[in-house]
Formats: C-alpha cells, sequence, structure tokens
C-alpha cells in the first residue's frame, strides 16, 4: 500500500504562478466558485466574475474588498453572462474579447437546479414515505 500524503494542499502555495493572467469564473458570486475566485485573486490574476445578476457580482466583489486586497492583486471584474439563453451566451463572449486580448484560463462553476419527473419513475413515490 502506498503511504498518505505528507502535506496537505495549500493553493496559495501549490498552484503554478498566475500573475497577471486573465481568468474567467463562472458562478463565481458565490459558494465554491466565489472561494475558486478568492484564490485567483491572491494569486494576483486579473479575474472576471461572469454572472447574469450585476447586484449579486457587486455584492460579492464588496466582500471581496472588505477582506482586504493582496499583494500582486489586479482585482475583480464583473462580467454580464448569460448561459441559459445561447444568444446571450455568444454576444457575452463577443464583449469579453472586446475588452480582452486573450483569456488565459476559464473556470466552468455556473450550475443550475432543474427539477424535472420522469414519468416511468413515478412508483418510487408510492414506496417511500416522507416525513
Amino acid at each position: 500500500m502506498g503511504q498518505a500524503p505528507s502535506k496537505s494542499f495549500d493553493p496559495l502555495r501549490d498552484l503554478p504562478d498566475i500573475k497577471g493572467k486573465v481568468v474567467l469564473v463562472t458562478g463565481s458570486s458565490s459558494g465554491i466558485g466565489f472561494d475558486t475566485l478568492r484564490y485567483l485573486v491572491k494569486l494576483g490574476a486579473k479575474v472576471y466574475m461572469a454572472a447574469r445578476s450585476e447586484e449579486r457580482a457587486k455584492s460579492a466583489i464588496e466582500r471581496l474588498e472588505k477582506e482586504g486586497k493582496e499583494p500582486g492583486n489586479c482585482g475583480v471584474l464583473w462580467h454580464e453572462l448569460d448561459l441559459v439563453d445561447p444568444r446571450k451566451a455568444k454576444a457575452s463572449a463577443e464583449k469579453f474579447m472586446e475588452k480582452e486580448e486573450r483569456l488565459d484560463i476559464l473556470i466552468n462553476n455556473a450550475a443550475m437546479f432543474v427539477e424535472f419527473t420522469l414519468p416511468h419513475l413515478n412508483f418510487l413515490n408510492d414506496s417511500f414515505q416522507y416525513k
């Protein structure tokens, strides 16, 4: 059997140098995306928070600013992105390329919860009792 790793993963120590890299993170106004974005900022990347809601994005950016800027921080910018509508997503990509000459890193973190039912599994509702 192999041995367990001798050290834990520390993003600030173990990720490669990304100072000045242009990064776009979808779904980054909360949750895992927000924490991912937080580390990218601390590592000195120029990070775009891609989100549908400007209000939620600005609120998340304010939270980051309250935590304090790290040395080498290029900042966080909001970029409007709605992945539900392919036409809006394409327009967003075109708008992004007007702002930047390149995109070095893309982190696809956005997700949507869609509730649906599968008719052939309806019998499961009768099999379980919910309390």
